[in-house]
């Protein structure tokens, strides 16, 4: 059973059984080490961030930022293409 159909029954099945999957199947599980807890609540931190749920509008204004540096290194890729440096 692949992890997509586990995750769609996972209400007619256990979620233990899922979770089993995606560690036993996992990447680390074979070729490298598991991910250290302060680096899974940093993650968790920055998603929080992210989605608005810490109270500031600091993640929507990394995600405008990001889009401001995305269209302009872009443009300059476009501009700058034909150039010989």
């Amino acid at each position: 059973m692949t992890v997509f159909e586990i995750a769609i029954s996972w209400k007619h099945e256990s979620y233990e059984q899922l979770i089993n999957h995606l560690r036993v199947n996992s990447h680390a599980s074979c070729y490298a080490s598991a991910m250290s807890p302060p680096v899974a609540q940093q993650i968790i931190s920055a998603m929080k961030i992210i989605m608005g749920e810490d109270g500031t509008l600091e993640g929507k204004r990394r995600i405008l930022q990001l889009a401001r540096n995305t269209r302009y290194f872009r443009q300059r890729l476009k501009t700058d293409r034909n150039r010989n440096w």
